[in-house]
Formats: structure tokens, sequence, C-alpha cells
């Protein structure tokens, strides 16, 4: 009985409440309003597998995030 009363005042709290919460701004393009076609989505151009592991070794794993987002700004929410 014990252990279900902790339990049950630790599964949530006003911690955990999301009506602060805002949204992250990005510099990246606006949607259009319309449906583009396929040819029209943006790439990188080359083997993404051969790109990855070039990052991975001139800069290591912990920066990587960085090259993803600088590609996300970049091309836009699509990537």
């Amino acid at each position: 009985m014990a252990l279900w009363a902790k339990a049950r005042v630790r599964m949530a709290g006003p911690w955990l409440s999301l009506h602060e919460a805002r949204l992250l701004g990005t510099r990246g393009a606006v949607a259009p309003k319309v449906v583009l076609p396929f040819e029209a989505m943006p790439w990188c151009p080359g083997n993404k597998w051969m790109r990855m592991l070039q990052i991975w070794k001139e800069q290591g794993s912990e920066n990587m995030h960085l090259d993803m987002h600088q590609t996300f700004q970049e091309l836009g929410p699509i990537f």
C-alpha cells in the first residue's frame, strides 16, 4: 500500500507540465502552401554514407549534430 502511494506521487508532477513549453525557432525556409513535385525536394549531393564517414573522421561523432543542424538550416524541414 505504501509503495503504491509513493508510486502515485512520483508518476507526474507540475515539472512535467507542458503549458509553459515554447517552440524552438529555426531559420529554415518557410514551407510553401502548395504541394511541390518530388524533383523539387532539396538533397545533399554525393554518397551520404561517405559524407557521414568523412564528417566522423574530421570532426568526431560529438559534433555530427552540428553538421545536421547546418544542413537543416540550408535545406529546410524536408531534410
